[in-house]
């Protein structure tokens, strides 16, 4: 959602820094659209069950507060869930590349819920090494036995 907020230059409503003019109808009115169709973006991309939450807000902020609220919190029980999700995944009846991409997809959403620090060192590089080593472990130890 963020990204296609930025790349229709909307965000600013999401987070405050397009503020609602004031002193100045056509401006308030140009703004008034926007914030309507960023509201409009962001309900259409909910369920249905949590769009009624949210179907009277008019404000884009309002609404983009009130769900990361809600959903934008991440605990240890959701980053186990994931875990347990990588290390129990095998690739069963997949074709290989559908077994890689949604492993590959359990590994995106583990690391952008744990991210670490940007580091430069030459730890980072030793780092990011031995990441991709426990990545490929991970995936050669799910493959089926036909692959041994």
């Amino acid at each position: 959602m963020i990204r296609a907020l930025k790349a229709r230059n909307k965000l600013g409503f999401t987070d405050g820094t397009v503020p609602k003019p004031s002193n100045d109808p056509i401006k308030e009115s140009k703004w008034e659209r926007a914030n309507a169709v960023t509201c409009s973006w962001i309900l259409g991309s909910i369920s249905e069950n949590i769009y009624a939450n949210h179907a009277c807000s008019e404000n884009a902020q309002e609404i983009w507060k009130e769900l990361s609220e809600t959903y934008h919190k991440t605990d240890g029980s959701v980053i186990f869930n994931i875990h347990q999700k990588i290390n129990s995944f095998t690739q069963g009846n997949l074709s290989l590349s559908d077994y890689f991409n949604k492993l590959d997809s359990y590994w995106k959403e583990f690391d952008g819920l744990t991210n670490l620090t940007d580091c430069t060192c030459d730890a980072a590089t030793s780092f990011n090494i031995h990441a991709k080593l426990m990545k490929l472990m991970q995936f050669l130890s799910g493959l089926d036995d036909s692959y041994s």
